[in-house]
C-alpha cells in the first residue's frame, strides 16, 4: 500500500512538472514575443526621434532664412521709402518752378 502511494505521488508530481515545464515554455515564448516587439518599437523611436531632429533643424534653417529676406525685405523698404521721399520733395520743387514760371508769364 505504502509503495502505491509513494507511487501515485511520484505519478502526480511527474504531472505538475510536466504542466510547470509547459508553462515556463509558453511563458518563454511570450517572453520572446515581448522582447520582439519592444525592440521594433525602440526602433520606430529612434527613427521618429531622428526625423523629428531633421525637422527641427529644417525648421530651423527654414527661420534663418525667413529672418533674412525680412531683414532684406525691410532694408528695401526703407530705401525704397527714402526715394520717394526725394522724389516728392523734387516734384514739389518742379511744381514750385512751375507755378513761378507762370506767374511770370
Amino acid at each position: 500500500q505504502e509503495l502505491q502511494d509513494t507511487n501515485s505521488k511520484k505519478d502526480v508530481m511527474e504531472q505538475k512538472i510536466t504542466e510547470l515545464t509547459s508553462s515556463v515554455q509558453e511563458q518563454q515564448v511570450q517572453i520572446e514575443k515581448l522582447d520582439a516587439e519592444k525592440t521594433d518599437l525602440e526602433t520606430r523611436l529612434e527613427t521618429a526621434e531622428t526625423s523629428l531632429g531633421d525637422t527641427e533643424e529644417e525648421l530651423e534653417t527654414t527661420r534663418a532664412n525667413m529672418s533674412s529676406g525680412i531683414e532684406s525685405l525691410e532694408e528695401k523698404l526703407k530705401e525704397s521709402e527714402t526715394e520717394n521721399t526725394q522724389v516728392k520733395q523734387e516734384n514739389t520743387l518742379v511744381k514750385q518752378e512751375l507755378q513761378d514760371t507762370n506767374t511770370k508769364n
